[in-house]
């Protein structure tokens, strides 16, 4: 039953509760937002939750916005021409031996055939080289590197083995339709790389991947799908992405800095005008963590990438803002624990008051785009979904938690995978 719910070890148990805790916390603050007691005040902070009140009614709005039109709008649809030249596949592999056949199965059985495969076997201790290596398919060439860890390493030592026009990026534990390359291929030449849907390849193992699967419908499928009809820039995923070689080396590959390499690339290619297609056609599968002590590593290595790209190319909000706001959402995290910390001094009946602005004014819009997501849910996964969403909004707030955890993340940590997946589809 516990590991249903993605619980496996006492770590995970701990992580798990740390997430309901500071869940039920922070709705608590939402909620009732201003108690008062008999202390004589000497310092009004009024100011200041005025001023995060209305950021929240903005990013409320903002949201809710995304929610209206991702209900109303269409992605823009694959453009009339249609590239018919060779492909370079790049896939980067941690001590993968446990699914990289599966991939390179996958990518075996394509219909469209003109392409090469480059497996970078990443300081493996495992089998993932030699399974590569006796792998049936003269297009797959195993590469061996022992290098500084960091997928954006693997990225470009492979990628500096690619000789044709445009590289795809794949993870080892995707799967793909058999007709992934002939779907990609209609928005080349016309765009400078497109990204895919990253769907979830391992929904039913148990309760976090599944909560993970409604995430990817709730925010991601509805952030692509309303910039492609809005004509804006896809935002890269680092998986099921493809890019013109010349236009990678324009911009300097991938930034080895950072821990989100795929945001980092998303933010030079926009910087510097070069145009991300939204692909909605297809989609790579890939399998979600499912224990919660690998899902606060993974996430806490996004959310401080997240935080090194914004702090790295901050500059270029100002300029493009529709184009750069995803820059600046980690800021909004910080939004709720200077809430918390406002009820730790009304708790502790410190000298100090505020108020808020009416809890009407940044909460409509909050409750608008809820209701806009769970019409999304109910399309897409239809009522049976739609009945996890209450658990949805407690996994939301699994950012918050894992806030304290991105001061634990140094270099990249290993994702495990393995887990029972389904069919692709």
């Amino acid at each position: 039953m516990l590991e249903k719910m993605g619980i496996r070890s006492r770590k995970d148990m701990i992580l798990f509760a740390f997430v309901i805790g500071i869940t039920s916390l922070t709705m608590a603050t939402t909620f009732f937002p201003s108690i008062k007691h008999s202390t004589t005040w000497i310092i009004d902070l009024t100011a200041f939750t005025f001023f995060e009140t209305f950021l929240m009614t903005v990013l409320g709005s903002f949201w809710m916005g995304y929610a209206i039109l991702g209900l109303v709008l269409q992605p823009r649809g694959a453009p009339s021409h249609s590239f018919r030249g060779k492909y370079s596949i790049v896939i980067p592999a941690k001590d993968e031996e446990a699914v990289i056949t599966n991939i390179l199965t996958d990518l075996k059985n394509q219909t469209y055939k003109n392409f090469e495969v480059f497996v970078v076997s990443h300081n493996c201790i495992d089998k993932t080289f030699e399974k590569v290596r006796k792998f049936r398919d003269k297009r797959v060439i195993p590469l061996n590197l022992f290098e500084k860890p960091g997928k954006s390493v693997a990225l470009n030592y492979g990628a500096a083995h690619a000789t044709v026009e445009i590289i795809v990026i794949m993870d080892a534990d995707n799967r793909v339709p058999e007709d992934f390359l002939e779907k990609i291929s209609r928005y080349f030449p016309d765009y400078d790389a497109i990204q895919t849907r990253i769907e979830t390849g391992n929904p039913n193992f148990n309760l976090v991947t599944k909560l993970a699967e409604l995430e990817f419908i709730s925010f991601t499928d509805l952030f692509q799908r309303v910039r492609s009809a809005l004509d804006k820039n896809a935002a890269l995923g680092g998986t099921g992405e493809a890019i013109k070689k010349d236009v990678l080396e324009k911009v300097g590959y991938w930034d080895e800095w950072s821990l989100t390499e795929d945001f980092a690339l998303f933010t030079k290619l926009t910087a510097k005008g070069y145009k991300i297609g939204w692909c909605s056609e297809t989609a790579v599968y890939d399998e979600k963590v499912p224990w919660w002590s690998d899902f606060f590593k993974q996430r806490a290595r996004w959310l401080r990438g997240h935080f090194q790209v914004a702090f790295t190319y901050l500059k270029h909000y100002y300029k493009k803002p529709l184009d750069f706001h995803y820059l600046i959402a980690p800021i909004s995290i910080l939004g709720y624990y200077f809430t918390l910390t406002l009820w730790l001094i009304f708790f502790l009946q410190l000298p100090i008051t505020t108020n808020f602005l009416p809890a009407y004014v940044w909460l409509t819009p909050w409750v608008i785009w809820n209701l806009g997501i769970a019409i999304r849910i109910y399309r897409a996964r239809g009522f049976k979904a739609l009945l996890l969403f209450p658990l949805l909004f407690f996994y939301l707030y699994h950012w918050i938690a894992i806030f304290p955890y991105v001061f634990k993340v140094k270099t990249w940590p290993k994702t495990p995978h393995g887990f029972v997946t389904n069919s692709k589809s």
